[in-house]
């Protein structure tokens, strides 16, 4: 009996410490909740840091990333970003995420609406409902290639997710399926009070499904057709819609570069404006590139990107064009 109180309280200290080291305050549940319309998001009003690495990610409303600025003066006009993990930031502090410099660089604010592991597929409904919510003035989506590839998927990264099929030429919208009830619910939930016990078993706590579940392969169809479901609906009620892709890694392969060039294409022809970044990117020396990318974007590689953003919508004032940047 003393030797499990020993035990005890010895698992509570290093609770303890871990969680001070990371500053994560005492919650019940995950870091990640289920939306109905998009599968999983991540928690609003959450913070933690990383205790190795030292950078904080915080979230605010809706489970947008915090920018870490002092926020613009004015509350108009304002950009909302979207995507996946490459607009979140993993691996970067709040203030160094791209739409975080692109904020800095404008004065104007920017909704950092990115959620890891989004699909193409989610990152267009996320725009939808975050439009509405925000009414932006600019919409900036932005896809790594492998987002297309996501949205043949049912289950992403272990969390059930929406897709579309595609009949008749037309979108079809699937809800994410509901996993079955498991026996395991009630220990998880008690559980998910340690934060250890989450980091060191995180597939038992927090999957509810396979690693990736392909349901069709018509990723490149449905990714043509949901560019033209932004320009319908999307665009609609908001000034300005930017398609923009953004390299997954240092070097692009054959297969990312025609994907990356379908999608915009698409989305050209559906008349949005498309800014490719993989030109600027692939102009730099090799040294160079790899410092940008450590599995996502460094905070010198979004500071590359919101750069080139701010370039580009100046060029876009002096002249308007619809054709990707080389």
């Amino acid at each position: 009996m003393l030797a499990a109180f020993g035990l005890l309280a010895c698992f509570l200290v290093i609770e303890l410490s871990v969680r001070g080291l990371m500053r994560v305050p005492f919650y019940w549940g995950e870091a990640d909740i289920t939306d109905p319309a998009l599968g999983n998001i991540r928690r609003p009003h959450f913070s933690y840091c990383h205790p190795i690495y030292s950078f904080c990610i915080s979230t605010g409303d809706y489970g947008t990333r915090c920018n870490g600025n002092t926020p613009p003066r004015a509350e108009r006009p304002l950009t909302l970003a979207v995507g996946d993990s490459f607009v979140f930031g993993d691996h970067v502090g709040d203030a160094d995420s791209w739409p975080a410099i692109l904020e800095r660089l404008t004065g104007r604010r920017v909704i950092n609406g990115g959620v890891p592991a989004f699909g193409l597929d989610q990152t267009v409904l996320r725009s939808e409902q975050l439009a509405e919510v925000y009414s932006p003035e600019t919409i900036i989506l932005s896809f790594i290639p492998d987002d297309v590839r996501r949205s043949e998927m049912s289950y992403f990264s272990g969390h059930a997710k929406p897709y579309f099929d595609v009949d008749g030429g037309t979108l079809h919208l699937h809800p994410a399926p509901v996993p079955p009830p498991s026996a395991l619910a009630p220990l998880k939930r008690l559980l998910s009070v340690s934060l250890i016990v989450g980091v060191l078993f995180d597939q038992f706590m927090h999957w509810d499904g396979p690693a990736a579940e392909v349901v069709h392969d018509h990723g490149r169809e449905v990714a043509c057709l949901l560019m033209q479901r932004i320009a319908t609906d999307v665009r609609a009620g908001t000034g300005r819609v930017l398609i923009l892709a953004q390299p997954q890694a240092p070097e692009a392969t054959p297969e990312h570069l025609q994907v990356k060039d379908f999608v915009l294409g698409c989305a050209a022809a559906a008349g949005l404006q498309v800014f490719d970044l993989f030109p600027i990117i692939e102009r730099m020396p090799a040294s160079q590139r790899q410092r940008l990318f450590d599995g996502h974007m460094t905070a010198e590689g979004n500071r590359v990107v919101a750069t080139a953003v701010v370039g580009f919508f100046e060029r876009e004032r002096e002249g308007p064009h619809r054709s990707p940047v080389q």
